[in-house]
């Protein structure tokens, strides 16, 4: 008898799916133009190819409709992408309560399920916009501690001789940007805490890909899933002993004080609490941490990961990184300042931005409730609006040779006019997204980003000889909206050698 309940269970389940997809694929965004395969077969296909080649369906269309939006079958569903400058204007000008930012991201990594709440609104919110900010106005300061870990991790992650040394490069870079960034948000004991930085690399890790599985899964099975699959409980437990007295301490001094007090330290706990988080207790705060690292470790390691590739791959470039480098110590010694006198190794991070970006499309928004544009297309409540960044970034109408690998092409530009920062590595535009569209939801953490990596550019420029492995840049890993330099993939490393 119950095997028959089951069954019949079972089958119900599988007729409201196939019902629901059959609606999804064939009624859902019907007046908006699609791009790749469609119907019930077909967007399986089109799933296929948007996990291994995102890049052509966004640049068909890129080209086909540049002032409008297009949808595409992905692994969430219909998926609606854009890039012209009117709708892309309409998208910053739209309020959070209309297009969210916050809500995107909270979708895109399930951080209500795997996180709990609260947590995305001071991840990626007003809140984390104002520590950031506060981050931003510190650096200064905290260069010289950065560059002291960022010098170290490198020392310790590319151990070399006079002999050439296969290293894997995206391993090494996510340690080395997880103790640069921890240095600076929490202190020496932690950001030199191999265990600790090392847990928050491999939770970003998980969380990324916990975060991709669950929203390929109808809403109501994921907090079911989730409990299956998502590890992050764990990683709070894990965490939790490194940080508990410190937070502990924090929040007593808080209770006992207000939120000025004697002796307060300058760090990231302090600059959280100063806002109107929700974070009231040693869990929250913990999760808060393994939070903060998620975007500060990904995007970061990525971006560091592109530029070691790019080196190794042209070792011409690296001899006149060194004479600028160089020749800029020379006459201002370390800081933040003079790093950003070193106007090439700049150009050379951004254009391997660029050229091999962060996702292929990013700066999303969620409508909030049903929302027009001025052209006339009407994005339904619940749905999610990418920008086409990298068929941006590669358009030949932006960038002569855009998909040439130009490592000075930025440095070129601004000669042209010394003064504008226009040029700079953090600066957003209408044709360079890399760290989103310009707007109040441009990533508030670039500035630190840009920083951790270019002092680890150029210690690597300095210190070692590179190149590849084999004749060929090593693949870059490409899954759908996740993309990144190949996760493996080694590069050759040697102490440098003096000049023949």
């Amino acid at each position: 008898m119950w095997l028959t309940w089951v069954g019949s269970f079972f089958l119900a389940i599988c007729a409201i799916w196939l019902v629901n997809r059959l609606h999804h694929v064939y009624f859902t965004l019907r007046e908006f133009p699609t791009v790749g395969p469609s119907g019930f077969f077909g967007s399986y296909w089109a799933i296929k190819i948007w996990l291994s080649e995102p890049d052509t369906l966004l640049n068909e269309g890129y080209q086909k409709y540049p002032n409008a939006l297009f949808k595409i079958y992905t692994q969430d569903g219909w998926t609606l992408f854009t890039s012209g400058e009117a709708r892309l204007a309409e998208m910053r000008a739209a309020p959070d309560r209309d297009l969210s930012f916050v809500e995107h991201i909270n979708e895109a990594f399930q951080l209500e399920v795997t996180m709990g709440p609260g947590v995305a609104r001071d991840m990626f919110g007003r809140n984390a916009a104002n520590v950031m900010n506060t981050v931003t106005r510190n650096l200064p300061l905290y260069f010289e501690d950065v560059r002291d870990e960022v010098n170290k991790a490198c020392r310790d992650n590319f151990q070399t001789g006079e002999d050439w040394v296969s290293i894997p490069v995206l391993p090494a870079t996510a340690r080395i940007v997880s103790r640069g960034a921890n240095r600076m948000f929490l202190g020496p004991e932690l950001g030199r805490n191999i265990e600790f930085t090392d847990l928050m690399v491999a939770f970003t890790r998980e969380a990324i890909v916990v975060g991709i599985l669950l929203r390929t899964l109808p809403e109501f099975i994921r907090p079911i899933i989730a409990k299956l699959i998502n590890r992050t409980e764990s990683y709070y437990k894990w965490a939790r002993p490194h940080l508990e007295s410190m937070l502990a301490h924090r929040l007593e001094q808080e209770e006992k004080f207000g939120k000025d007090w004697d002796g307060k330290p300058n760090d990231y706990i302090s600059w959280l609490l100063a806002t109107n988080c929700q974070a009231t207790t040693v869990r929250d705060l913990v999760f808060r941490v393994l939070g903060v690292n998620l975007p500060a470790i990904q995007t970061t390691s990525n971006s560091l990961g592109h530029s070691v590739f790019d080196l190794a791959q042209n070792p011409e470039y690296v001899e006149i990184l060194r004479e600028e480098i160089e020749a800029v110590v020379a006459q201002d010694g370390w800081s933040r300042e003079s790093l950003q006198k070193m106007v090439k190794l700049d150009s050379f991070a951004k254009e391997s931005q660029r050229l091999w970006g962060i996702a292929p499309g990013n700066s999303g928004r969620r409508a909030m409730k049903q929302f027009t544009f001025s052209n006339g297309q009407t994005v339904p409540a619940g749905q999610d609006i990418m920008v086409t960044t990298q068929a941006i970034h590669l358009d030949e109408g932006n960038y002569p040779g855009a998909r040439e690998f130009r490592p000075f092409r930025w440095a070129e530009l601004r000669s042209r006019d010394e003064k504008s920062v226009v040029y700079d590595f953090v600066t957003p535009s209408k044709t360079f997204a890399a760290f989103g569209v310009p707007s109040r939801h441009t990533c508030p953490g670039r500035f630190f980003a840009s920083m951790l990596i270019k002092q680890a550019l150029a210690y690597l420029v300095l210190n070692y000889d590179m190149k590849l492995e084999g004749a060929d840049r090593p693949k870059n890993l490409m899954l759908g909206s996740v993309m990144g330099p190949h996760p493996t993939a080694p590069v050759l490393f040697r102490k440098r050698q003096a000049k023949t």
